[in-house]
């Protein structure tokens, strides 16, 4: 099973909160002074991720995210979950440029696998927050074998349980698509059928058993 929680998102300018001079246009303000120590002021940095224009810092107090791409008043993004926040780190950035953005994680010693999503839209009815979508909390020991983030923002992770089982779960970053869809593969589902696990928007493909299987993802209220 996957849980999904919903956490609020922090937006700082680079160097505003530190009252510094923000980057210069000519260099990746993701990699400048200002954006260094507006990211330290949380603690030491831990671990960079990097796809694209973005940058993922993990601190103690836990993630900012860095657009290079994106405005002061919106370049950084930081967001904490308290309750195992510090026992993670993090495997890849998955992103869709100007769209959405997901933080694969993997908790340190047995304990639940996540994938972070964040809305990163530059509009008004842009999701706000950060949505932490975990695989089988109450059941630790699970892996993710497989994360994908589609054209379409539509999140999709495929994992096995502590108990063998295997699993594939779909959850959208961005509206229109609002509903959850998962569903369990075979008992003779292996490994290789999870990492045949691909998106192709909202088309969804995989196998079970070595049997190729599709569908299309329809992610909207009736």
């Amino acid at each position: 099973m996957v849980l999904r929680l919903t956490f609020a998102l922090a937006v700082l300018a680079a160097g505003a909160a530190l009252g510094v001079q923000t980057a210069s246009a000519a260099g990746n303000p993701c990699t400048s002074t200002a954006t260094k120590r507006s990211v330290r002021s949380f603690g030491p940095v831990q671990q960079t991720l990097v796809a694209g224009q973005y940058r993922a810092f993990r601190t103690r107090s836990g993630w900012t995210i860095c657009d290079a791409k994106a405005g002061p008043q919106r370049r950084l993004r930081s967001f904490t979950f308290d309750f195992d926040g510090p026992r993670t780190v993090g495997v890849k950035l998955l992103a869709r440029p100007g769209r959405c953005l997901g933080v694969q994680l993997r908790p340190v010693g047995k304990g639940v696998p996540k994938v972070a999503t964040i809305d990163m839209r530059n509009a008004k009815n842009a999701r706000a927050g950060a949505t932490i979508n975990e695989v089988d909390r109450d059941a630790p020991g699970a892996t993710i074998v497989k994360a994908v983030l589609s054209s379409t923002c539509l999140l999709g992770i495929a994992s096995r349980s502590a108990d063998g089982s295997r699993g594939i779960y779909l959850a959208p970053v961005i509206p229109p698509n609002v509903l959850i869809d998962r569903f369990k593969l075979g008992a003779q589902a292996t490994d290789a059928d999870l990492r045949a696990f691909a998106l192709d928007g909202d088309e969804v493909r995989w196998s079970d058993a070595g049997e190729r299987r599709s569908k299309r993802y329809a992610g909207r209220l009736p």
